[in-house]
C-alpha cells in the first residue's frame, strides 16, 4: 500500500512529464483572443499608433503644478529606460521593459 507521500510523489512525476499547453495571443477591443500573426501585428500597430504615444497634456514634458513646474528632458527619459530591469513584471501599461528598450 502506498503512503500519501508516495502517491504525491508519483503524481508530481506524472505531471512533470507533461508539457503545459500555452495559447499565446492578445485580446482585441471586443475581448476576443487573437492567435493569428497578422491579427496580432495589426493590433500592435493600432495600439502603437493610437494609444501608446497618446498624450492629451498641453506640454508632455512638463509635470507638476502651475507654480511648481518640473521639466523632463528626452535624455532623462532615455537614461531611465536604459536602467529598467529585464524580465520583471509588467507595469500599469502591460508592456515589458524590453519593449521600451527596443524603441
Amino acid at each position: 500500500m502506498l503512503t500519501a507521500a508516495q502517491i504525491m510523489i508519483n503524481n508530481i512525476k506524472e505531471m512533470k512529464g507533461r508539457k503545459p499547453q500555452l495559447q499565446l495571443g492578445i485580446k482585441s477591443k471586443d475581448g476576443v483572443t487573437l492567435h493569428n500573426d497578422e491579427d496580432i501585428t495589426k493590433k500592435w500597430e493600432e495600439y502603437i499608433e493610437k494609444e501608446l504615444f497618446k498624450d492629451d497634456r498641453k506640454d508632455p514634458l512638463e509635470i507638476g503644478t502651475k507654480d511648481n513646474m518640473v521639466s523632463i528632458s528626452q535624455q532623462e527619459v532615455e537614461d531611465t529606460i536604459k536602467q529598467l530591469p529585464k524580465n520583471k513584471a509588467l507595469g500599469e501599461d502591460n508592456l515589458p521593459a524590453e519593449f521600451f528598450k527596443e524603441l
